[in-house]
């Protein structure tokens, strides 16, 4: 319980029993009467004690801190806006990347559902709720799918959106949508699995835990989607019928060989893999030094354009990545939060999406800034720095190829952001811009050698600037 300045009390209040859920109700009459704080509902803990901060001037001027960010009323509690402006600090799930414009990435986590069009830069939240799982339709990719008390439909990106299964059995754990006929989904709760064919209009139960119980993701494969996988068992009828076919846990089919399978062994401390559709594994990875128990090898992924490149991270050390189908491994090296929970790998632009517990979206770039190499522009007429160098400003002209967001940055030698120049759509064409020798607070920089990094779509450009005060 926490009382203010005037007396009004706050009290946290768990109901219910297993679908527990926590909320924060106010009394503004020492205990008479109570009513519920504005959108501070959820199945996670609150934790209240002293967490709820008001001015002793303005009692009504209120700040809620929550496992979904900092919540904001101006009126005592009766309505409440998150104050979260970006990613910062975020506990991500989840991530989901657009298909077919690579700009548009979903997360999801506990703060809701966030949206970047600009590749990670800059985010937008789109709900406020705990959303722990993101999917695209891969053919229609404006149309997305998020839940976690819920399952959440959006045709629009979304822009709009509407629940279509609420009273989830503790939460949906996890969704899957079939890759060749998209109107067939399916997700999981805390002991089911259900299917839809509708789009997820219409649901039905497909598998109860009355065969021997297992856990997992579901994972399709993509190569015969009728056949699916949840933990030990199989389906090769899109669910219809289950069998504990495996020994192993399945947390990936190989993209263009439904014989290879992945599997975690026990604990999920090592890496595994099947060459002949589960009848035999053998081990690639090991890992068993982390703190968190049963979390060694958190999330796993393959890169489908070239499958021999293999990622895993163990959500407390460091990613890890095979480029030999996992006959060798290296660690993902530079300075990135190393607690992450998914990977998203853009392995011919040296580029990586990388979701953490607890410090949001890593947008980890591994190309060292100050080399050349073949991405690096070679037509001075597409990018073009006059006068260079250059005292007072320089003019920054380059062409635009293809319609996209642009981002234009200036570094120093050592990979530091500088100065953001430019970071919005443009159509295709010919601009100009000006850098007048300022860093991003306003601030003059010293003379020097400086780095200015074009960003089109997936082109990246890149010469020298040199200012001379």
């Amino acid at each position: 319980m926490y009382a203010d300045a005037d007396f009004n009390l706050y009290i946290e209040r768990v109901t219910g029993e297993f679908n527990s859920l926590f909320n924060i109700l106010k009394s503004p009459d020492k205990g008479i009467s109570w009513f519920e704080v504005d959108k501070l509902l959820a199945t996670e803990h609150m934790k209240l004690r002293n967490r709820c901060q008001a001015e002793v001037s303005n009692t009504n001027n209120v700040y809620f801190g929550t496992n979904y960010g900092v919540f904001h009323s101006v009126d005592g509690g009766i309505t409440t806006q998150l104050k979260n402006t970006d990613l910062m600090n975020s506990y991500i799930l989840d991530l989901e990347a657009d298909q077919k414009n690579k700009n548009n990435i979903y997360a999801a986590g506990n703060q809701g559902l966030w949206k970047s069009i600009d590749g990670g830069i800059n985010w937008e939240n789109i709900i406020c709720d705990y959303i722990n799982v993101v999917k695209c339709d891969p053919k229609y990719p404006d149309t997305i799918y998020f839940g976690g008390n819920s399952l959440w439909r959006s045709f629009d990106g979304g822009d709009t959106y509407q629940e279509i299964v609420t009273h989830l059995s503790i939460k949906l754990y996890d969704m899957a949508i079939n890759p060749k006929e998209t109107n067939i989904l399916y997700y999981r709760d805390y002991s089911c699995i259900y299917k839809s064919t509708d789009y997820g209009d219409t649901w039905a139960t497909i598998y109860f835990p009355s065969i021997k119980s297992s856990t997992g993701d579901i994972i399709i494969d993509p190569n015969h989607p009728d056949t699916l996988y949840y933990g030990k068992l199989r389906s090769t009828d899109g669910g219809d019928t289950w069998i504990e076919a495996l020994d192993k846990r399945i947390i990936a089919v190989h993209p263009n060989n439904s014989n290879i399978l992945y599997a975690t062994g026990s604990w999920q401390k090592t890496l595994e893999v099947s060459y002949d559709w589960g009848n035999s594994f053998q081990i690639i990875a090991e890992y068993a030094n982390g703190p968190f128990s049963g979390g060694h090898i958190y999330c796993f992924e393959i890169y489908k354009e070239n499958p021999d490149y293999l990622f895993y991270s163990t959500r407390n050390t460091n990613i890890f990545y095979s480029t030999d189908a996992g006959t060798t491994w290296q660690q993902l090296e530079g300075k990135y939060n190393r607690r992450v929970t998914d990977i998203i790998p853009y392995v011919n632009e040296n580029k990586y999406l990388l979701s953490t517990h607890g410090d949001g979206v890593w947008v980890y770039d591994t190309t060292d800034i100050t080399a050349i190499n073949d991405r690096l522009v070679k037509d001075i007429d597409h990018l073009k720095v006059l006068p260079n160098p250059f005292k007072n400003f320089t003019k920054i002209t380059f062409n635009i190829r293809n319609s996209g967001y642009t981002n234009i940055s200036i570094y120093d030698l050592q990979g530091n952001l500088i100065n953001t120049l430019l970071n919005e759509k443009k159509e295709k064409g010919k601009f100009e811009i000006v850098w007048n020798g300022k860093d991003k607070n306003g601030k003059d920089v010293e003379s020097g050698l400086y780095l200015l990094r074009l960003q089109s779509g997936r082109n990246i450009h890149s010469c020298k600037v040199v200012l001379l005060n």
